[in-house]
């Protein structure tokens, strides 16, 4: 038996090394060719388990497997073969996009709804490390948030009658890290009484509540995007989101389908598109401290305007420098112990620095340096 487990587990290591080594096994891209693959070393097994990786996105999927093999002790009669086809539906998808100022808001009928249960599905993807993807709130100042902060997601669940013993604040369920990253992330929030199940990329975290919270009196209306007026329960700042929702489902209603056949239970407020659109801006990487991006001079202009996002674990490191050759100066833009400095130098004077507040940039997470303007000046 013990031989039996050894040999099982240096098989799998064997094969786990080949997929390393391959990523995976791809198919063929039309009806008529055939891939083929010569397994190194070969393998033994009585069970095979195909995982498909992906498929197409244009329809329905199908796979055709044929696996081969020489004769083995258990098979007197000869080679063996196996056949496996696998089909599937085709991915139906519902996509808006939303500019950090445009929302979704989805009125109910009060009779299709229960007060104590809500299940919520959708997928996103930002580059926007904040935003309010979802909020639905009350009297008392029961409110439903779902929010992207630091490019994490935070539920927050508060009843204006029912308190955390001790803490005397709203559930708050935070999963998630650095979600600002272009990706398509799912989520999935249940509600069911006092029993909370919050699912983010197949990580989850349940909450079993105390007091009354099973009620929660909410309005019949939950926006998706934003919030469209502050309401009397909303005392925190929020941001709209700006990206791209995906297969919005709220209690087994398709949300976005409702908007694009302009359902009047849906009001629509700002511009959406009912597509994704992919971001104009193209990432650079600095692999070492002598990397740099060098961009043509402004012909002798004295003025300078910058805006961009970066992502760094380390403390110190210059950002931007540039020469303002009417001035006979420069200014430089840099990290010192972890925080933002703005340089500004002129020849014959003590240099100014202006620090960009007092809070360390958290390492290895985007921060926005949104707008940076230096008008010409004559020099004095």
């Amino acid at each position: 038996m013990l031989n039996q487990i050894l040999a099982f587990e240096y098989r799998k290591k064997m094969f786990s090394m080949f997929l390393m080594v391959h990523n995976g096994f791809s198919g063929n891209a039309n009806a008529d060719s055939v891939v083929y693959y010569r397994l190194q070393p070969s393998i033994k097994a009585r069970f095979l388990r195909f995982i498909p990786l992906e498929w197409n996105p244009k329809g329905r999927i199908g796979m055709r497997i044929e696996v081969f093999g020489c004769a083995y002790k258990w098979n007197p009669k000869g080679r063996i073969g196996m056949r496996i086809e696998v089909f599937g539906c085709a991915y139906r998808s519902e996509v808006v996009d939303l500019d950090g100022k445009s929302c979704l808001l989805y009125r109910f009928d009060q009779k299709s709804l229960s007060p104590i249960k809500d299940i919520i599905s959708l997928k996103f993807k930002t580059m926007q490390s904040d935003g309010i993807l979802l909020h639905r709130e009350g009297q008392n100042g029961d409110h439903i948030t779902l929010e992207l902060r630091r490019g994490k997601l935070f539920l927050v669940i508060n009843s204006g009658e029912a308190k955390l013993p001790s803490t005397h604040v709203p559930i708050s369920l935070t999963l998630g890290s650095l979600l600002d990253d272009q990706h398509w992330h799912s989520v999935l929030i249940q509600r069911l009484g006092k029993q909370v199940n919050f699912t983010v990329d197949e990580h989850r975290r349940r909450f079993h509540a105390q007091g009354e919270f099973s009620y929660l009196h909410l309005d019949y209306e939950i926006s998706f995007g934003g919030i469209p007026a502050p309401g009397k329960s909303v005392s925190f700042p929020h941001k709209h989101f700006h990206g791209c929702l995906e297969n919005l489902y709220y209690n087994g209603v398709d949300v976005i389908d409702l908007a694009k056949q302009q359902n009047p239970q849906i009001i629509i407020m700002g511009n959406v598109l009912f597509s994704c659109s992919e971001p104009q801006s193209v990432p650079v990487t600095f692999l070492s401290p002598r990397s740099y991006l060098a961009l043509p001079d402004s012909s002798g202009e004295d003025e300078v305007s910058a805006t961009f996002q970066f992502r760094t674990w380390n403390k110190e490191g210059l950002l931007l420098f540039s020469e303002l050759q009417l001035l006979s100066g420069g200014l430089l833009l840099f990290l010192n112990d972890g925080k933002l400095k703005l340089n500004l130098y002129h020849p014959g004077k003590l240099p100014s620095d202006i620090t960009a507040g007092n809070k360390c940039i958290p390492a290895g997470k985007v921060y926005a340096f949104e707008r940076f303007h230096y008008p010409s000046v004559p020099s004095p």
